[in-house]
């Protein structure tokens, strides 16, 4: 939460920090939305669909992310083993929000440290400049999109994510 104020506060941006579990249908269609974390955790992204292309998947001995529609070269799913846990990913997307003319942004991972990571990605100017370049955005109003991260672990924190797949809508 802390980079993403940082972030709004830096651009003068006025936002109410809720969590998802007390916002309302009627706030949800007045507002651009923000949710954080996976959506095992977070039932109001489970009620507002937030990806059509990556899913977060998870069983007792692996978690990963399942690409619905694979690209030559990529895999069908990203997953990683539970121990040890030295990787992780996240998804990050922007989508249309409840009503027209609004947006909700995602970031999630598998862990919270892959969500940290996503949040952390999305604050840091260079890094989104990397997302942009994938998406090819050339200016104006940015199309919805989704994008898969893969996160390096030690320590128990994150310490570098790459973009491994991007689509945008």
């Amino acid at each position: 939460m802390h980079d993403l104020t940082q972030l709004f506060d830096s651009h003068n941006g006025n936002f109410l920090l809720k969590r998802s579990l007390l916002v309302t249908w009627d706030e949800a269609k007045l507002r651009n939305l923000i949710f954080i974390g996976a959506s095992s955790e977070n039932s109001s992204i489970r009620v507002i669909p937030a990806t059509t292309d990556f899913t977060m998947m998870s069983a007792d001995t692996y978690a990963g992310i399942l690409n619905q529609h694979p690209k030559p070269g990529e895999p069908a799913q990203w997953t990683r083993l539970e121990y040890p846990l030295t990787r992780d990913y996240a998804v990050t997307a922007l989508q249309p929000g409840v009503e027209a003319g609004h947006r909700t942004l995602v970031f999630s991972g598998l862990t919270t440290m892959g969500t940290q990571a996503a949040v952390e990605f999305a604050s840091d100017p260079a890094r989104m400049s990397q997302l942009l370049s994938a998406l090819n955005y050339k200016g104006g109003e940015l199309r919805p999109f989704e994008a898969v991260l893969e996160v390096t672990l030690g320590g128990g924190v994150p310490l570098q994510s790459k973009i491994v797949a991007v689509r945008s809508h």
